[in-house]
């Protein structure tokens, strides 16, 4: 059989295994820069939703900041007030109704659904627990009941001697928000502002039925954890697999939630394995390869050490048998000299004689050996 020569294998290997390596590496960073930019993206649309938001809340509550502390208010005209809100709120169609209620007695002194002075129920305006000494505006959650509710609803204590005596609540239509969750989330997507409690204040999908409902338990979960934001795994109410993106608003403790296919984040993660393993797996067959070249080379050192050393004890043995030839032929010379000499010159028997020759012709035999 003929032999398999090596070296186009070798330097086949020493190629490609790099070139494996380096793309197998090459491959897993783009797919885990693929999943970071999906969870990016996403995370800045969850926080656009809130900025927006906050905005519009913003303004809600410095209006109900300024409406604490008019003249009305501290006179206790409330006509006068009731008419200053109905202005306010013909310039902000986002008001569905404000509410005046004292706290001691826990009647409704108006409601800007109602005619001044008209009888009006306080069922489902929830009062929020009571804050002492000067308050700010703040933001509650979904509530609210009658015409164009369920609402946001938001708060101003109105207080007199230091502690809380009114209650200003103003409800805000939540179509403006879903408008802004709209902008933000794709047709089809699943995109939701959640507030504090864990209702919807607005949904991409189904939100007249869903507006002011509990969100799904895994949503509720993230609610109570408090987190400022980051990514989760969960159900939709639709049955949608996915995963969400949020973001929690300091100014509100409302959070945005945008759903996302699991496939965005576990296609790349499976594909940054795997690149990742054929990568190692090249690094092993490279390391192996490497190993397997050193010893290699290291045994055709020793192998030709020890044929080196092989020659020079021949070399070695082969002076040493010529020096002791050359010894025992200079021992021989002059034996087989005396033996020419006795056989020439003697007077001998035959029988002698012929013992002579036979003795002669073997060292003359063993001096051509040595020689």
């Amino acid at each position: 059989m003929k032999p398999i020569n090596r070296a186009p294998f070798m330097f086949g290997a020493a190629v490609i295994l790099p070139l494996i390596i380096f793309f197998g590496i090459q491959f897993a960073f783009s797919a885990r820069d693929q999943r970071e930019t999906v969870r990016a993206q996403t995370l800045a649309k969850t926080e656009r939703v809130l900025v927006e938001a906050d905005g519009k809340l913003q303004r809600t509550l410095g209006a109900l900041d300024v409406l604490a502390t008019a003249r009305s208010v501290n006179e206790g005209d409330w006509p006068a007030l009731y008419r200053r809100l109905h202005q306010i709120r013909a310039l902000d169609s986002g008001w569905v109704t404000v509410r005046l209620t004292d706290l001691a007695s826990g009647e409704t002194i108006f409601d800007l659904r109602q005619p001044q002075g008209a009888r009006t129920s306080s069922e489902g305006f929830p009062v929020p627990a009571r804050r002492p000494g000067a308050e700010r505006a703040f933001v509650g959650g979904m509530g609210g009941s009658g015409r164009g509710c369920p609402c946001a609803l938001a708060y101003r204590f109105i207080s007199r001697n230091g502690e809380p005596a009114l209650l200003l609540t103003a409800a805000i239509d939540p179509m403006p928000l879903q408008h802004m969750l709209a902008q933000e989330v794709e047709a089809g997507r699943v995109g939701a502002i959640v507030d504090r409690n864990g209702n919807f204040v607005a949904r991409s999908l189904d939100h007249r039925r869903r507006v002011g409902t509990p969100a799904t338990r895994y949503v509720r979960e993230i609610v109570r954890g408090g987190g400022h934001g980051g990514i989760y795994s969960g159900r939709t109410w639709e049955g949608f697999e996915s995963y969400t993106a949020y973001s929690r608003s300091d100014l509100t403790g409302w959070s945005a939630h945008i759903a996302f296919s699991t496939s965005l984040l576990d296609s790349p993660r499976w594909r940054s394995l795997v690149f990742g393993g054929f990568a190692a797996l090249a690094s092993l067959l490279l390391a192996f390869f490497l190993v397997w070249i050193t010893l290699r080379q290291l045994a055709e050192g020793r192998r030709v050490q020890e044929r080196l050393q092989e020659a020079q004890k021949l070399e070695a043995l082969g002076q040493i048998t010529g020096g002791i030839a050359h010894d025992f032929n200079n021992l021989l010379t002059p034996i087989v000299g005396g033996l020419s000499v006795i056989v020439r010159r003697a007077q001998l028997d035959p029988s002698s004689r012929q013992l002579l020759e036979s003795a002669l012709s073997a060292g003359q035999r063993a001096a051509k050996l040595h020689r």
